[in-house]
């Protein structure tokens, strides 16, 4: 762990948002149990870990981003199935269950 990370997690007294991926079916990057944790509104890069890139990443920073909007937590069904899989975008041909969990600042 970093210790920019870590300054973030015990300094930066914000919400944060951890991606988990709880279920997989077919083909995946990622398996069950890898997670990516965002912080802060406008985030756009994760402070830590993957849920395995590509478009299938980018969709659970624009979950992770409404969650901490939201300040709720959500499940994400990313599906790479059927005509995903034909097109020129990073995809696997799974689907991948995520739960977006808002983590808030304890100090709120």
């Amino acid at each position: 762990m970093g210790l920019e990370l870590v300054q973030a997690l015990t300094e930066g007294r914000q919400d944060l948002a951890l991606a988990t991926i709880i279920q997989v079916q077919g083909s995946s990057p990622r398996h069950p149990g890898a997670k990516m944790l965002v912080g802060g509104p406008g985030s756009d890069q994760p402070l830590a870990g993957t849920v395995g890139g590509g478009r299938g990443e980018a969709m659970a920073l624009e979950a992770c981003k409404r969650c901490l909007q939201d300040r709720r937590s959500v499940l994400l069904r990313v599906e790479m199935v059927g005509a995903e899989v034909l097109g020129t975008d990073m995809v696997c041909g799974g689907v991948s269950t995520m739960l977006i969990e808002h983590l808030e600042d304890p100090s709120l």
